[in-house]
Parts: C-alpha cells; sequence; structure tokens
C-alpha cells in the first residue's frame, strides 16, 4: 500500500521509481502491477522530486456510495492537501513488535474538497451529477485487511564487512584483512531524510505558497541493537 510513498521519495514519477529494479518491470496502467515493487532510489538524483494530491476523508466508515466520498453526505468530509511532497521515512523494528514507517512531509495548500472519486470511470453524486474518476487505476488497497501480512522481527542477521581496501588511516587491529562479522539484531531504525528545501515567495497581503521544492544531500541514518559475545568474527 505504501509503494506510491516510495516513489514519491525516491523519484520523479512511478515509472521512474521502479525503473531498473531487480525484476526489470516497467510501469503498466494496470492496478495489479502497483505491488509488490522495488524501489532501489537508482533514478533519485533528481532537482525536484514527484509531488501528489492527498486526500483524507473523515467518516468514510458511514458512506454509503462505493468509490464516491462527497462532503456533506452520510456524514462524510474530504480535505485535499495538494502538491505534497514526501520529506523522510523513518523505518522502527524491534524484537518484540512488528517493523513500522513512519512518513513525513509537506504539502503547498489544504482545503475542503466537495467530493473524491476513487474509482476508475465517472460515477454520479447526489445531485446526478457526472463525477470523474480523480485516480487513473483506481483505489490501492491491497493487504489493508489482513492480519498476517506484518514484517515481525524475530532474530534478523546482520552481516558487516570491513574491506582494508577502501580504508584509510591507521588499520588497527584488523590490519590489510578483510574480516566478515555475523551480528544478530535485536531491533533498531533506518531513517532516509531527502532534505527538501522550498521555494517561498514573500507577498504583501496575501497568504505566502510555496513555488515548489528543492532536492537537498540525502542522508541515510540508523542505529541497531544485538547481542553482544565474545565468539571471534561476531
Amino acid at each position: 500500500v505504501e509503494g506510491p510513498l516510495w516513489a514519491a521519495m525516491s523519484a520523479n514519477t512511478y515509472d521512474n521509481a521502479i525503473a531498473g529494479s531487480s525484476d526489470g518491470k516497467v510501469f503498466d496502467s494496470a492496478k495489479a502491477t502497483y505491488g509488490p515493487n522495488v524501489f532501489d532510489f537508482q533514478n533519485s538524483n533528481q532537482v525536484a522530486l514527484g509531488v501528489f494530491d492527498l486526500f483524507f476523508v473523515l467518516g468514510a466508515a458511514k458512506d454509503s456510495t462505493t468509490g464516491l466520498y462527497e462532503t456533506g453526505q452520510d456524514g462524510v468530509t474530504v480535505y485535499k492537501v495538494a502538491n505534497c511532497s514526501v520529506g523522510s521515512a523513518s523505518v522502527d523494528f524491534d524484537i518484540e513488535g512488528i517493523a513500522q514507517i513512519a512518513w513525513s512531509g509537506q504539502g503547498q495548500t489544504i482545503e475542503e474538497a466537495a467530493s473524491i472519486n476513487t474509482g476508475t470511470s465517472a460515477t454520479n453524486d447526489s445531485n446526478s451529477q457526472s463525477v470523474a474518476a480523480d485516480v487513473t487505476d483506481g483505489l490501492i488497497n491491497e493487504g489493508i485487511s489482513s492480519t498476517s501480512n506484518y514484517v515481525r522481527n524475530k532474530l534478523t542477521d546482520l552481516t558487516i564487512v570491513y574491506d582494508q581496501a577502501n580504508t584509510s588511516g591507521t588499520k588497527g587491529l584488523l590490519g590489510s584483512s578483510n574480516t566478515t562479522y555475523s551480528v544478530t539484531l535485536t531491533g533498531g531504525n533506518v531513517t532516509i531524510e531527502n532534505n527538501l528545501t522550498y521555494l517561498t515567495p514573500e507577498t504583501l497581503g496575501s497568504v505566502n505558497l510555496p513555488l515548489g521544492h528543492v532536492m537537498g544531500t540525502r542522508s541515510v541514518s540508523g542505529n541497531f541493537t544485538c547481542y553482544l559475545n565474545d565468539a571471534s568474527e561476531g
């Protein structure tokens, strides 16, 4: 389900985000090709990344029209955040829990929307007016009702390789030998940060809106917890 977010974080289009992936898959308009995919950041060296519109449908559980949500009908209110961009993703995992991703980003404007049609074709609203589909390929909702598709961290193995050929300065106890360590993880965090900056003109007498964003230097950081023993090489 989070595929579009990874795409927005790693390229300027969904097509470019999955291009060159390990399975060689080329984007297709068919819904089934949305996932799973490999987002390897191969095409992430861009001045600006992709933007998207994010809709929040409050009271959707009470809506009586499949695929069409209207503000003011069945207790539904639709909000639209336009031109969103993904700034960071923080992945947390722990031996006593499930892996979770915390997403962070910004949007240009937020406003109440009259309706949103998540189907692939036009649908008549409560006033018998045709409402065009707001998306190209329908609603992406694979797996949201499943209770067995979570990533549970049991004991994860991490391999750490010391490569003396790429080491400078004092080499310490390892000297000139390449060494591989096997580490058993019990938890950790990996955070990917795009460091986006926004171009916002200053105009007197009006609300200043950003013109767009510019990519900064991407940073990847994290930490791991693991078992410690006295065995040679982990």
